[in-house]
Order: structure tokens, then C-alpha cells, then sequence
């Protein structure tokens, strides 16, 4: 075993081992998700976005991909940086992944070997096809990275770049996208795995060290060129042009153009330009009015400087093409646009009709036959409007907002606009990606204060028998770490995780009255983080299926049980704190002054949460068929509605206070007694890792 030792190297660290494992996924869903959506009418696509959600879905992953490929490409140019900088580490050399001379004299040496004109090469740590290897998705990843941001956001990108960027970002994403996946599934994959002295798999990416084998070159290199050359072969010229004739005619004529296209297609220039002439025959007349006598007559003038000027009018209106020639439903933008969640206008507003915020017009109304705040179609004075504006207004001020937010107004809405949810309150609720208020960004850099401090504390004792250094400890953590993931040990992390962590094992084996309510406190706020990041992740992979939209729902039945039953196991955890600790008072439990501040603070977070569940219902006047399924946020309700049934004003201060209070909460955690939330399973896990290794 000694001597094996000394044959082995440490090629890779685990930082590198991370990246590449971090790579590796997010390379094959590229693949997987980009080339779906190029060949989406094969059969294999279908059923990969029938698996995935539809294009919606397939488009969702393939941007996570891309930011977790990406994310691995900034961090190692980072630690370049930081390896450079602060360790003062060697860019060049030996062992180093930047070309030299030495790689051209080896090329040559190799193909003269290849050729039998001379000897077996010896190559230095990295050969000359793995720095190729290694520059070609370099540059490739950031020739994607880069075509890809435009295709993503190509309104911001067209604000500094003429339209053809579009063009050609898009042929240089596809194209790149091909030679990275013919070089890393073909090139890559035979010359790193294929090899006889590694086959079937080269461990070293996955365990770090790779036995030294002296000249290590013979058919790697016949295969890294016969692999290269492969890929120039593909179809004849002849194949290539080759198109099927147009299928004949039941009666053996040739099919007309008209035979299959009688009417415009609606999703080109032409066929949308062709229906809007159509429906402006009738609505570019001064007599198209309503049997109300409200004009239809449509402004083209406006209509073309719009968002949609080159959208069909019955993309939108899909319902007029009817007899009687009348919309039931009006514009459906959610067949193409998908719901805001909580980030876009602090609330998904799912009662709110789209056209109430996105139209000019400052007049709304509550319908309450469909539950909905929609377009009024008549003004204050109850003078019918004309529907004849489809300029869409800008939304980024407040002043769109004050239709329904002010006070007096009669669509349930709060009179005070309110800012949206923070990550921080994922935990509980549904929540944007987004820090939101500034004071919920305040509370986020006090808990990374606290966070970091509890770090730093961690790595001030001694590793190994000695002192290190910062750097040192962290590598050598993370290489016991990586060496028990990747073994049989973490099921037994799994184990401790689920028995100890999850189940509460230990806390049980010491007191069952403390792992109770310990365990209801534990319990509710585990579900209510569940439900939080279930829907974040939904909404943000699936927005415009009717799962997703029934997450953001406050109203959803289901979404109202599960909220009230787990803020009501909280309550009741709480109270069999109390009662311990103020009434039984057991010898092993000590009453600190940090106990009584955690309690205090949970207790007001959930209390609040409830009464401003039940402003919600009073406020927004939610029927009570509906609101009956929040059974702890409905008798709240009845309760506030008998003291007044003015909340507009109210409900505002109540959301800040239970905002507030929550970010108190979040930025106490790392310096009170409740840091055991993180530190604690961190410990066990720890603990049983070195357990592990002891073995």
C-alpha cells in the first residue's frame, strides 16, 4: 500500500472536482434542453418537454443550466484571481494548464510516434490535447455565455446593438453549441475514459489522484485524432439538398398553396397585418359602438405605437370569432403571458384582472360575479367609456398603483402601496428571488455578519495537530468532506440527517415533553418552508401551469389549510414551551433570559401572521365559502370585522409590523440561543463524518 502511495499524485483538488461535477450536469441538461428546443418537431424532443413542461419548461431549465455552467466558469476564474493574488501561485510552468512551447515539441514527438518514427512521449502533468481540451470549453463557455445573455434579454440588448445581434447570436450559439457537445461527448469522452489503462472510467476527476504512469501516450493519441477527424465525415452534398416532393391530391393533382393556407397565418407580419385590416373594416368606423353605446372604433394610431402592433387582433381576443359576434372574456393575455409572482408588483394580484393595471384607463371596478378587480368600462360618473386605446402604460411608478391603492376605494385593496416580499420570507411564504425592501436587505447582511463570525470561530482551532492556515484548513476540510460523500459513509450521513435531524432522535432519548414541543415548533415551520420553496420552485420552472398559479393562491383551499394547520402547530408548540418552562419548571431546563427571546419572537411572528390573514379576508371581502377553508385566518376575520370593517388603513401598518418583526427574527439568529438551527445539524453531520473516518 505504501508503495502505491508513492505512485499516486494528486492531479485534481476538490475545488476542481466540485466544478467538474457542477460541469458535468449542467453541460448534459444544455444539451439535453437546448437541442430540444432547435429540434422540437422530433419525436424525442416531445417527450422530453412533455416531461419537462412544455417549451415554458424546457426554456426554464436550460436558464438554470446555463447559470449553474456559467456560475462554475466565474468561480474558477476567481480562484485563478485568488490563486495569483493571495497565494502567490504560478500561472505558468510544468503544472500548469497555459500552452508552452514544450506542447508544440510534444505534438510533433507524438505524431512522429504515431508514424513509428520515434519513441513512446512522456507528457507533464496536463498533456497537450488536455490544455486543447481544457481552452476549447474555456472559450466556448464564454461564447455561450455570451450569445446566450442576448438571446435572454434581447429588448436590452437591441437598446445598444442594431437588430441583426439577434441573428447573429443566435447562429453563433447554435453552432458553438454543436462543436461543444461533438467535442465533449466524442473527443473528451474516448480520450479521457476510453483509454485500456482507464477503462471504463478515469476516477481521478472523482477521487483526485491518478497513479503516474510514464509515457502514457500510445493510443490516446490515435484516438484523439481519429476521433477529431471523424467529425469532419457527415451526409453527401446530394442528401444535404435532397427535399421530398409535396405529397398529391386524394384525386392525383398537385396540392395548391391554397389548399392548406385559406386564411393568413397570424404569427407572421403579413398574416397579422391582414387580420387587423380585416377587424378594422368594421372597428375603424366611428359607428362601432356597444349596445350601451360605448365606442369600439380602435385607434390605429395608438394601437400601432403599442407593444403589439404586430400582433393578430384574435390573439388576444380569441373569443369573437362567434355568433353574436361578442367577446365573453375580453383580451386573454395569460395565453401568452404567464402570472407575475410576488417580485414583479409585490403581490401576484390573482384577483386583479390584467387590463386593471395595464391599461390607460384609471378606472376600475370589483366584478363580484367573477371574484375579479377589472377594467370599469364606465367612469366615476357612470358615463360610458370608449374602449378605443391600446397603448399600454409604464408601470415602473407608483401612480399606476394609486387606481386601487388609496383610500375610500371600493375593490378591497389596501390604501397604503405596499412593497414586495423578501427571499427572507420564503420560509414561510411564497417569495421572490429578490431581497425586496431595503430592510429586509439590512437583515440579510447582519445574519451574513453573524454568519461569518460563527466561521471564522469554527476555524480558529487546530487541524491535524497544528496550526494552518486558513487556506490549509479549508482544503483539508473539504477533502475529508468530498472523501466521505463519495463513499459508503453517506448513507450513514443520511441516517444521522434523517434520525437525528429530521426525527429529533436525540432530543427524544433526553426528554419527551421537550422533543414534543420542541418537535410541533419544528415541525410547523418545516412545512411552512416546504410549501414556500415548492411553490418558488413551480412558479419559476412551470409559470403558466394551473399548479403553479394554485401555490401563489392565498385563497387556494388547499394552499389555506396547510398554512393555518402549520401556523396553528406552531402556536400550540409554543404554548407547551411556556407552560414547561413557567409552570412545570424540570430541573434539567434552564429559563435564560435568550430562551424568553426567541419564544417571544416566534410567538408575535405566527400571532401576526394570523391577524393579518384575517385583515386579508376582511379587507379583500373574500366570500365565505372560500375564506371558511382558512379556519384559524376566517374566525380571526369574524373577530376583526365586529370591531370595524375599515381596514385599508389598518392593514398596511400590520403588514410592516409582521415584516419587521420577521426581519428582526432572521438577523438574531446567528448571535441568540436560536443559532442551533444552523449550527446544530451541522455538528451531528460533522460529528459522524469524522466518525466515519475514524473507522
Amino acid at each position: 500500500m505504501a508503495e502505491r502511495r508513492q505512485e499516486e499524485i494528486v492531479r485534481f483538488s476538490v475545488l476542481n472536482r466540485l466544478l467538474h461535477l457542477f460541469v458535468m450536469i449542467g453541460f448534459a441538461g444544455l444539451a439535453l434542453t437546448g437541442f430540444s428546443l432547435k429540434f422540437s418537431s422530433q419525436t424525442w424532443a416531445q417527450a422530453v418537454a412533455w416531461i419537462l413542461g412544455g417549451s415554458c419548461g424546457i426554456r426554464s431549465f436550460h436558464r438554470i443550466f446555463a447559470v449553474l455552467t456559467y456560475g462554475c466558469v466565474v468561480v474558477h476564474l476567481l480562484w485563478l484571481l485568488y490563486f495569483r493574488s493571495a497565494l502567490k501561485g504560478r500561472l505558468t510552468g510544468p503544472d500548469s494548464l497555459f500552452p508552452s512551447l514544450k506542447d508544440f515539441r510534444d505534438l510533433l514527438e507524438h505524431v512522429r510516434y504515431m508514424f513509428g518514427r520515434g519513441k513512446v512521449p512522456v507528457f507533464p502533468r496536463f498533456s497537450y490535447w488536455e490544455k486543447f481540451d481544457y481552452w476549447a470549453i474555456l472559450i466556448g463557455m464564454n461564447t455561450m455565455g455570451a450569445t446566450g445573455l442576448v438571446l435572454w434579454f434581447p429588448e436590452f440588448f437591441t437598446s445598444f446593438f442594431p437588430g441583426y445581434i439577434l441573428n447573429v447570436a443566435q447562429v453563433l450559439h447554435l453552432y458553438e453549441a454543436i462543436m461543444a457537445v461533438a467535442l465533449k461527448f466524442v473527443v473528451h469522452i474516448v480520450t479521457t475514459h476510453l483509454r485500456p489503462e482507464v477503462f471504463p472510467l478515469d476516477r481521478s476527476i472523482f477521487n483526485g489522484r491518478r497513479r503516474f504512469e510514464r509515457g502514457r501516450a500510445g493510443l490516446i493519441g490515435i484516438l484523439f485524432f481519429l476521433t477529431l477527424s471523424a467529425l469532419g465525415s457527415g451526409i453527401s452534398e446530394a442528401e444535404a439538398v435532397a427535399v421530398s416532393p409535396m405529397p398529391l391530391t386524394e384525386e392525383g393533382r398537385t396540392r395548391a398553396c391554397l389548399d392548406c393556407h385559406r386564411f393568413p397565418n397570424v404569427h407572421t407580419n403579413e398574416g397579422a397585418k391582414s387580420s387587423q385590416a380585416f377587424c378594422l373594416e368594421c372597428h375603424g368606423s366611428d359607428s362601432c359602438t356597444r349596445e350601451d353605446g360605448t365606442l369600439l372604433k380602435v385607434s390605429i394610431d395608438s394601437f400601432g405605437k403599442g407593444r403589439h402592433a404586430h400582433e393578430a387582433c384574435v390573439m388576444c381576443h380569441r373569443d369573437v370569432a362567434r355568433s353574436p359576434h361578442k367577446s365573453q372574456s375580453g383580451a386573454l393575455c395569460t395565453h401568452c403571458h404567464g402570472v407575475h409572482g410576488e417580485g414583479v408588483a409585490g403581490d401576484p394580484h390573482l384577483r386583479v384582472q390584467c387590463q386593471a393595471c395595464h391599461r390607460k384607463s384609471l378606472f376600475v371596478e370589483y366584478d363580484s360575479k367573477k371574484d375579479l378587480v377589472i377594467l370599469s368600462h364606465k367612469d366615476d360618473k357612470g358615463v360610458a367609456l370608449a374602449l378605443t386605446d391600446h397603448s399600454l402604460p409604464e408601470l415602473r411608478d407608483r401612480e399606476s398603483c394609486t387606481r386601487c391603492h388609496k383610500a375610500g376605494n371600493k375593490v378591497g385593496a389596501a390604501s397604503a402601496i405596499l412593497p414586495g416580499k423578501s427571499i427572507l420570507c420564503i420560509f414561510c411564504h411564497n417569495a421572490p428571488a429578490t431581497l425586496g425592501h431595503w430592510a429586509f436587505g439590512a437583515a440579510m447582511l447582519v445574519f451574513l455578519f453573524g454568519l461569518s463570525g460563527m466561521l471564522l470561530l469554527w476555524f480558529k482551532g487546530r487541524i491535524e495537530g497544528e496550526e494552518q492556515s486558513f487556506h490549509k484548513k479549508i482544503s483539508v476540510v473539504s477533502e475529508r468532506l468530498w472523501e466521505t460523500i463519495f463513499s459508503r459513509g453517506i448513507f450513514r450521513i443520511f441516517s444521522v440527517f434523517f434520525l437525528d435531524v429530521i426525527l429529533q432522535r436525540r432530543l427524544l432519548r433526553e426528554s419527551v415533553r421537550r422533543w414534543f414541543s420542541h418537535s410541533l415548533i419544528y415541525y410547523g415551520f418545516l412545512g411552512k418552508f416546504v410549501l414556500g420553496l415548492l411553490s418558488f420552485i413551480f412558479f419559476g420552472l412551470f409559470s403558466t401551469a394551473q399548479l403553479s398559479t394554485a401555490m401563489l393562491d392565498k385563497n387556494n383551499w388547499l394552499q389555506a389549510i396547510l398554512n393555518d394547520l402549520f401556523g396553528g402547530i406552531i402556536l400550540i408548540g409554543l404554548a407547551f414551551a411556556v407552560i414547561q418552562r413557567i409552570m412545570v419548571r424540570p430541573a434539567h431546563v434552564l429559563s435564560e433570559e435568550q430562551d424568553s427571546v426567541a419564544l417571544i419572537l416566534v410567538g408575535v411572528i405566527v400571532a401576526g401572521g394570523f391577524l393579518l390573514e384575517g385583515a386579508r379576508i376582511v379587507l379583500t371581502g373574500i366570500p365565505a365559502d372560500k375564506a371558511i377553508y382558512s379556519f384559524i385566518g376566517y374566525p380571526v376575520s369574524t373577530i376583526l370585522r365586529s370591531i370595524t370593517k375599515d381596514w385599508q388603513g389598518a392593514y398596511g401598518y400590520l403588514w410592516w409590523f409582521h415584516g419587521i418583526t420577521w426581519a428582526v427574527f432572521f438577523a438574531y439568529l446567528p448571535f441568540g440561543k436560536l443559532k442551533h438551527i444552523l449550527t446544530t445539524p451541522l455538528t451531528l453531520l460533522i460529528r459522524e463524518g469524522g466518525t466515519i473516518e475514524r473507522r
